[in-house]
């Protein structure tokens, strides 16, 4: 089954499961792993490497996450300060 799918089709069924998982457990870490996967499937549309993507998705998901830990911290110490 999984053969008849191409990358961004997987990419794309992959991103609306981490956003399920993201529903359930509220933790922020799967919508930016599912944020990485919609926009590899953007790649994917002009990249046929398998590997180059991966390294994208690994890439943003992990600047995501990141972003994510930055972005926390600064709300924190804002919410100190108050």
């Amino acid at each position: 089954m999984l053969d008849d799918l191409s990358n961004w089709q997987f990419l794309i069924v992959s991103g609306f499961v981490l956003i399920f998982l993201e529903i359930i457990t509220y933790k922020m870490i799967f919508l930016n792993m599912a944020l990485a996967s919609f926009i590899t499937a953007g790649v994917s549309l002009f990249v046929a490497d398998v590997d180059m993507l991966m390294v994208l998705w690994g890439s943003v998901g992990l600047l995501g996450f990141l972003a994510s830990i930055q972005f926390n911290r600064g709300t924190a110490e804002k919410n100190q300060e108050q």
